[in-house]
């Protein structure tokens, strides 16, 4: 009987955590050329990977917006006089984020951005570093 509730007890568990997005890996090796590439046994967790956009927001005249919202996926930030902007995050593996740029008169702008993550192993998919330049256009006053 308490074997039988151990094993029903793991298989809860087991399913909670793939619920989660908690995985395991096994021990291995793989040999491509010279390299050796070793996996580690037991890897628990998420990827995740960390980010800094930074960037100008302009007119279509190139004159700097200051008080312009940049949203990166949920994290929001302003320009600051010279339209500069800097947003700094970490993502959970995803190689896409959102870029959404709007301030009043203005049309918005989105844009689905690629970051290419560099310098990760195993879990840790690395650091971007990258910059993103908005142009927002004005709203025609008889609209």
């Amino acid at each position: 009987m308490k074997q039988k509730l151990n094993k029903w007890w793991t298989r809860i568990l087991v399913m909670i955590l793939a619920f989660l997005g908690y995985a395991c890996g096994d021990s291995e090796k793989e040999e491509e050329e010279e390299d050796i590439y070793i996996y580690g046994p037991d890897l628990y967790g998420c990827p995740s990977a960390s980010y800094k956009i930074i960037g100008t927001v302009m007119d279509q005249d190139s004159l700097p917006i200051a008080g312009a919202q940049v949203r990166v996926n949920w994290d929001a930030v302003k320009t600051d006089s010279t339209g500069t902007y800097s947003c700094e995050g970490s993502n959970g593996g995803d190689y896409e984020v959102c870029i959404v740029t709007e301030c009043d008169g203005y049309e918005k702008d989105s844009v689905t951005y690629v970051l290419d993550f560099k310098g990760g192993n195993h879990w840790y998919a690395g650091h971007c570093d990258t910059t993103y330049n908005p142009i927002l256009h004005k709203i025609p006053e008889n609209q």
